[in-house]
């Protein structure tokens, strides 16, 4: 408890044991979660469909990263970390990289 810093959020104080919904909220309100949470879920639909149907290393990887995303959302919003985000970020170039024929040797 005691590394917890609570926060001014609307009306009341808002404890650091945050949501998936808490930065989105923070931001943007009612329309930052609901458009950000489309738009990742359009992600990892995509990214499922993709590993269950190709099988491969190199579909399954995102699709595991984004797993991890979702059960670690429990406690607390992965993108809130410069880590995950730079790791998506980096995960990103090399699939589309991939995807338009560029080989990696």
């Amino acid at each position: 408890m005691t590394g917890q810093i609570y926060k001014n959020i609307g009306s009341g104080y808002i404890n650091a044991f945050t949501t998936a919904f808490y930065y989105l909220y923070a931001d943007f309100r009612f329309i930052g979660v609901i458009a950000g949470m489309f738009v990742f879920g359009i992600i990892a639909g995509n990214l499922y469909k993709n590993a269950k149907s190709t099988r491969r290393s190199s579909s399954i990887v995102p699709y595991l990263f984004i797993l991890q995303i979702i059960v670690s959302s429990i406690q607390g919003y992965a993108f809130g970390s410069a880590d995950i985000v730079f790791t998506f970020g980096i995960m990103l170039i090399i699939y589309f990289l991939s995807k338009y024929k560029f080989k990696f040797h």
